[in-house]
């Protein structure tokens, strides 16, 4: 590789690794939206994983007016 290459290579790799960081964020907040949306759903065969905490699983509860997602591990709610 010549030294004229370098710089253009350097570049790249920079570029693509700033764009796999913007992959990896909107992965995580996608993973984050379908457990929300699994645990709304409150369908019985599908459970969903506290995308804060990774273990918890993600419970509804509701009432006339209001429900609400809540993890029983990390206590971390969320008003839907």
């Amino acid at each position: 590789m010549s030294d004229s290459e370098e710089p253009a290579l350097r570049d790249r790799v920079e570029e693509l690794e700033s764009e796999v960081d913007r992959l990896r964020e909107r992965l995580e907040e996608r993973n984050r939206q379908v457990s929300l949306l699994v645990a709304e759903a409150d369908i019985a065969n599908l459970e969903a994983t506290c995308p804060l905490c990774g273990e918890g699983t993600l419970t509804k509860r509701s009432g006339l007016s209001w429900s609400r997602i809540v993890c029983p591990e990390c206590k971390t709610h969320w008003e839907t």
